[in-house]
């Protein structure tokens, strides 16, 4: 095959690799842990954005027609390195002293968990009364090198409640992959 039929097909084979999702397809993005990776889908309905939220969050989602800045209920996920704390349940109370540091009137509640597609299941903590007013809900997913925490966040109970559903196939898109991720 000539050198210029190859670069064509390579060019277009790029273009298809790249170009965003059709509509009515949902967007996967991989981030990156210390030692692998994981994969989450964007809910029906909602948009993957890995840029709005840099550098604090790796990965934001919305509802589409929406942004990060402007959307009613917004969910993100983060990471944190297995070194730093010694097991998940030492990373779910830090995480909660530390919501407390800011906001002394924190409820937290135990929600329910959720069931991942590699049998493991999301512990999921459901928080109100922070100093911004928030409705959240946080599902702690641990790896064999990482801490994953998955939120939803709202200022609007209405909205944050309206966005349960989505943020349940968010959590049970996860997706371990590379070493210990049992492929």
């Amino acid at each position: 095959m000539p050198l210029r039929h190859f670069a064509a097909i390579a060019a277009l084979a790029l273009l298809l690799v790249s170009a965003p999702p059709a509509a009515g397809e949902q967007e996967t993005g991989t981030f990156y842990l210390k030692d692998n990776a994981i994969s989450l889908t964007a809910p029906k309905g909602w948009v993957l954005d890995e840029e709005s939220g840099r550098p604090r969050f790796q990965g934001v989602f919305y509802p589409s027609g929406s942004s990060w800045a402007a959307s009613e209920a917004v969910m993100y996920v983060n990471t944190l390195a297995r070194s730093v704390e010694p097991n998940v349940d030492a990373f779910i109370a830090d995480d909660i002293a530390r919501e407390r540091q800011d906001s002394p009137n924190l409820q937290v509640r135990a929600g329910e968990p959720i069931r991942l597609s590699d049998g493991k299941t999301a512990r999921v903590n459901l928080l109100t009364g922070d100093k911004w007013g928030n409705f959240e809900s946080v599902a702690y997913i641990d790896t064999s090198s990482d801490y994953v925490a998955i939120v939803l966040t709202s200022k609007n109970e209405a909205a944050y409640k309206s966005a349960q559903a989505a943020f349940v196939e968010l959590v049970k898109s996860y997706r371990l992959l590379g070493p210990g991720a049992g492929l």
